[in-house]
Parts: structure tokens; C-alpha cells; sequence
């Protein structure tokens, strides 16, 4: 409501006399208030997807709406509830068909249940997985969720569902890692108006290669980069099989995580998908219609471009001394006098070389 005020009162300074206040002073004072110049989410109409990746600091939040109904995966911290309300409001959410809990971490669904008090949702989706010593947020969760009896269901890899005319699939949790709350994170595939996107949250390299390993409906257009861009997700395999044009990562201005990470924005690039960040472009619409995805951002700052034209040519390198082969980015990688290139696993098999133990190439 502040931020309301503050936004009113600018305008309201124009039609004093002698105001010397221009549009753009105002637009600039609406802007900073966390109002956008211009909505970077419309009406959905009939056929389309939409996908808004939520700027809420170091954290994560997505709203999902397609033919009326809307989903919200994770919430953020508390601490920034009172802006995502303000910003649901605005794109005029007033239901939500589900809210879906990735995992159970503060910067995830620490917002969870001031969210469920303040908004009617239908249904709690969440991840089976408990880890020893966890629970605050999810219990605090499922606490409110009993008290307004909302239900709440656990999600595992293979369900699939609907929003709308959207069609949802659950890559994951697996038990791949049962000590890693990471690990136990919800993976959702949406598919929608022609187009398709991978939510990650916060799933790292053994769930990715669990995914991998049993040949989870990967390709996308749009990824949302798992765990804020840290270097312990997003593997070179994992990129090379959802291959997105788009990439999106959810992560705050001068976090303490360093995150994003150059490696992984190395990843990113090579593959030649486009970047946008939350920490920089704000609010990320994607509006998916027949196959086409358009994009608005809330901050109007150039995307993370492309460095690589031949993004599409596998590369893998080998150790000339050991005769094993490894993925770019791993640790084991040999010194460069050592290095000999492949351009696909069946290349370096015929050569001679084995897969490394530690990246699997």
C-alpha cells in the first residue's frame, strides 16, 4: 500500500502549479516503487501458456496460467511475501488451481504459509521426501494447510497432471541423494501453447544424472536454471539433453552464494541459449501461443547472449595418457598438451577411450 502511495503522489505532483516534474521522473518514481512501467504479464487467452519467473531476491517463484487457472512453484522467503502479494495482485490473481512446495527450504517456501492464509489454493502439491534435521517451513505448511483444509498430495517422478490446457509432468524427486534437501526437489515439465518448460528448483548433479540415467523427457525451450546458478547444478550432460533456446535464473543482487556462477554461465552459453536473470531483468514473462514463445521482461536491460555459433556440435575431451574421456566441465579434465576432442561418446569409444568414473560422460 506504501508503495501505492508513493507511486499516486508522484502523479499527483504534476498538477501542481509550477510543477516542473516530468513523465519519465514519474515513471522512473513508479518503477522504483516495484510497480512496472508496463505489465510483463497480460490476460492469457484461449491456447496460450504463460510462465512468469518472479523476481523474489535470493530465491525462487514461478506463476504458471493457462485457460484460466494459475500455479504458483515456491514462494520465496518471508521476507519478501509483501512484495509477491503486491505483485499477484497487479497481474490479478486472486485463486490459485495449485501451489507447489519444490523443497523444503526457507528461500523456497518460506512464504508458504503466510501465502496460503492470505489466498484461496485448492490444492498443495510437495515432495515426499523428509530429511533428517528439515521440516520448519514444510511442517509450518502443512500446518496452515490443515487449518484452512486445503489438501495436500506428494508428488513423484512419473505423475503427471493438468492446469488448465496445460499439461504438467514430474521429472523428480528420486532417492538419488537421501542426505541432500537439495536433492529432494520437485523437477516439473510444463508444456503448453506449442511450447514446453523445465523447472528445476534447487536440483543438483546426482539428480540430474538420475534423471539422465532413466531417460526423463528432458528437451525444452524454456530451463530454469536449477539452484540459483550455483556450479553443483546444471551439468554439461544435463544442459546438452534439455538443450533450451531460453534459460532463467532466479537469484539475488549481490548474494553471498556468488551466484551465478561463471562456469555454469560458460555451460549456458555454450549451448547457445539466451540468459535472463531476475537479479537484473526482474519479473520474466514468457507467453507461449502455436509454437511461438514471446518474452517481456520487468527491467528493460540487455539478455545474457549467446557466445558459441556451433552451440549444436557435442564436444567431449579426452586424456591421451589414460585413454579416458570426459565431459568439458570435469574436474579430472587432462592439462592441454594431454587433450585430444571428440564429438560424440561413440567418436571417443571408437577411438579407444572409456567414460570418466566422476562426470559420466
Amino acid at each position: 500500500m506504501k508503495k501505492r502511495l508513493i507511486a499516486l503522489l508522484c502523479v499527483l505532483l504534476l498538477l501542481l502549479p509550477g510543477c516542473s516534474l516530468d513523465l519519465s521522473d514519474v515513471a522512473d518514481a513508479a518503477f522504483a516503487t516495484g510497480i512496472p512501467r508496463d505489465e510483463s504479464a497480460g490476460p492469457v487467452k484461449e491456447g496460450e501458456l504463460a510462465v512468469v519467473f518472479l523476481d523474489v531476491g535470493q530465491g525462487d517463484c514461478t506463476l504458471v496460467q493457462s485457460a484460466g487457472e494459475s500455479m504458483l512453484i515456491d514462494c520465496g522467503d518471508i521476507d519478501t511475501f509483501s512484495a509477491l502479494e503486491e505483485t499477484l495482485e497487479r497481474y490479478g490473481i486472486e485463486t490459485l488451481r495449485y501451489f507447489v512446495g519444490t523443497h523444503d527450504h526457507s528461500d523456497h517456501v518460506g512464504a508458504a504459509g503466510a501465502l496460503i492464509r492470505s489466498m484461496p489454493v485448492e490444492e498443495i502439491l510437495h515432495s515426499p521426501l523428509q530429511i533428517s534435521g528439515e521440516g520448519y517451513d514444510y511442517n509450518k505448511m502443512f500446518s496452515v494447510a490443515a487449518e484452512k483444509g486445503i489438501p495436500a498430495r506428494a508428488l513423484e517422478a512419473g505423475d503427471r497432471f493438468s492446469l488448465g490446457q496445460a499439461q504438467i509432468l514430474v521429472l523428480s524427486p528420486s532417492d538419488c541423494d537421501p542426505n541432500n534437501v537439495n536433492n529432494s526437489s520437485i523437477v516439473l515439465k510444463i508444456t503448453g501453447g506449442g511450447c514446453s518448460f523445465l523447472i528445476a528448483a534447487d536440483a543438483e548433479r546426482e539428480c540430474e544424472r538420475e534423471m539422465l540415467r532413466f531417460g526423463a523427457e528432458l528437451s525444452a525451450d524454456v530451463l530454469r536454471v536449477g539452484h540459483h546458478g550455483s556450479a553443483s547444478s546444471t551439468s554439461y550432460r544435463f544442459l546438452r539433453r534439455v538443450m533450451p533456446q531460453y534459460a532463467v535464473i532466479s537469484v539475488g543482487a549481490g548474494n553471498s552464494y556468488g551466484h551465478p556462477a561463471e562456469a555454469v554461465l560458460s555451460r549456458i552459453s555454450g549451448c547457445g541459449a539466451t540468459v535472463y536473470r531476475t537479479d537484473v531483468h526482474g519479473n520474466v514473462c514468457f507467453t507461449a501461443s502455436d509454437g511461438v514463445l514471446s518474452v517481456k521482461t520487468q527491467y528493460e536491460k540487455p539478455a545474457y547472449p549467446p557466445e558459441r555459433p556451433d552451440a549444436e556440435k557435442e564436444v567431449y575431451i579426452g586424456n591421451r595418457k589414460s585413454k579416458v574421456f570426459h565431459a568439458p566441465d570435469c574436474k579430472n579434465l587432462p592439462g592441454e598438451k594431454n587433450r585430444v576432442y571428440f564429438n560424440s561418446v561413440e567418436e571417443a569409444a571408437q577411438a579407444g577411450y572409456s567414460p570418466c568414473g566422476n562426470c559420466n560422460p
